[in-house]
């Protein structure tokens, strides 16, 4: 067994050392013989040899996310920062070294495969859907707000306001729910008899375009009537 751990630590160094010869030539391969030997040896000296790979190529940085698997990744407003949220129910803010800034706990259970990222355009806001409920924090962690859904009926679309004050919520049953981001009930009324498939407002934050299954693009104002 020990003589198999040699092998493998002497075939990871072999691969950095490739990596870094590689830099100048070809950084895309360079980047790769660096990956496969931090997956070989996870040493500090792999480490850093995939670290200046990265740094002599188009890559950023590559962040590991975990075993679960990545969900959806945003970036934050104008900033650099990016929202990740993983399977294995972590949402983190990582900075583009891929430090992790914050952490935002997801205490109740989600449907891991319908979950979807919606952030205000300022980056300050994210919107999560928990177990029925939408789940508003700040993006430092902070708690906002808990807005619960309707019964029987599940978050098929999010989308804030320009201003970060309202977000409107597409329900599976083809509802729309408008919240302050505090936690009222802005409006409520119907845009189909399906699922809302997607929202967005205008620049100004006076319209609201809705499309459902099957239906026609529908505007709204913010009161919830039909322009």
């Amino acid at each position: 067994l020990e003589k198999e751990q040699a092998a493998q630590r002497l075939r990871a160094r072999s691969l950095a050392a490739a990596g870094r010869h590689e830099r100048s030539f070809a950084p895309r391969l360079a980047v790769e013989l660096a990956r496969r030997a931090v997956e070989v040896d996870p040493s500090p000296e792999n480490l850093a040899a995939l670290r200046d790979c990265l740094a002599d190529s188009h890559h950023l940085a590559t962040l590991d996310a975990g075993g679960g698997g990545v969900l959806a990744v945003s970036f934050l407003g104008e900033t650099r920062r990016m929202l990740v949220l993983t399977r294995d129910r972590r949402a983190a803010i990582l900075e583009p070294d891929g430090d992790e800034a914050a952490s935002l706990a997801i205490v109740a259970p989600w449907n891991a495969t319908r979950i979807d990222l919606c952030l205000s355009a300022d980056g300050r806001l994210v919107a999560l859907e928990s177990h029925r409920v939408i789940d508003v924090r700040s993006t430092d962690g902070v708690f906002v707000a808990t807005l619960p859904l309707p019964r029987d009926t599940s978050a098929s679309s999010m989308a804030f306001d320009p201003s970060g004050e309202l977000l409107a919520v597409g329900l599976s049953n083809g509802e729309i729910v408008v919240w302050w981001t505090g936690g009222e009930v802005r409006a409520r009324f119907r845009a189909g008899d399906q699922y809302v498939e997607d929202l967005a407002w205008s620049h100004d934050g006076k319209v609201l375009a809705t499309c459902c299954r099957r239906d026609p693009v529908a505007r709204s104002r913010r009161g919830g009537r039909r322009a």
